[in-house]
């Protein structure tokens, strides 16, 4: 089964990017991955958004691929460019402004590997978030095994990887997984309060928090403290700069340009 389409709402400096979920079991199929590689480019090039959030409908974040061993058995092509066709996580990681995943109900298999490849990802309470795909004979194809220890530890990583078993809402909370816990009906104002502090922050400053965060896990604590002097230095050359020292001192909200 294949979600029915991908829905796009922008409201001001934020995308709102819905999983169309039409029924029980939806999967993303080839169809719905190029739609959101499509969507995360947009966003990434328009410059009047600021902030990106991932959402499922009818109280479902995504249940994964629609990529099976079935599928995969019965392509004519190569497996490299099938998984490449499907895949969608490595193309979200890429988008270097802030991303939030608001997790309702499954998240499991791709969907998680969606959620994982996001800045902040806020949950309700009845969201559950897994990786079943050892028990149909596969493994993540979309980042998963790569994201997930680094986020969780690779212990608690090893253990839902192998065995299939998805964490609960409070078990993700207590792993780090996600950031926040709010009831169902809560979930949409929590992600649009988060968004809207972000958007109100400088965008310049977002992209190189975003970028220092995400060279941490990779470089060298002495080399990470100098990307961070690097990109403070390229930060002072901004008018965004000078306008939160002004309006700090005036004691007025910012008007940031984004230059």
């Amino acid at each position: 089964q294949n979600a029915s389409s991908v829905t796009l709402n922008p409201i001001g400096s934020v995308l709102s990017i819905i999983l169309e979920n039409t029924g029980d079991g939806d999967r993303i199929g080839l169809q719905t991955a190029a739609s959101l590689r499509e969507a995360f480019d947009f966003f990434e090039t328009d410059e009047s958004l600021q902030v990106l959030v991932i959402e499922g409908s009818k109280r479902n974040f995504s249940e994964g691929s629609t990529l099976s061993p079935n599928e995969i058995s019965t392509f004519a092509g190569s497996m490299t460019d099938l998984i490449r066709r499907h895949q969608v996580a490595t193309h979200l990681a890429r988008i270097t402004k802030p991303t939030i995943a608001a997790v309702d109900g499954k998240a499991y298999g791709q969907g998680l590997e969606i959620a994982l490849a996001c800045d902040i990802r806020v949950a309700s309470t009845t969201a559950s978030l897994g990786f079943p795909e050892s028990q149909t004979g596969v493994i993540p194809w979309d980042g998963g095994t790569q994201r997930l220890p680094r986020l969780v530890g690779l212990g608690l990583a090893t253990k839902m990887l192998f065995t299939g078993k998805p964490l609960t809402s409070e078990e993700a909370l207590n792993a780090g997984l996600v950031t926040e816990l709010v009831p169902s009906h809560k979930l949409a104002d929590t992600t649009s309060e988060i968004s809207e502090r972000i958007v109100s922050s400088g965008p310049i400053a977002a992209k190189y928090i975003k970028e220092a965060l995400r060279s941490s896990g990779d470089l060298p604590l002495r080399e990470g403290f100098r990307l961070e002097a690097d990109l403070n230095m390229l930060l002072f050359s901004t008018t965004d700069r000078a306008e939160g020292i002004s309006s700090f001192l005036e004691k007025r909200t910012p008007n940031f340009k984004g230059v």
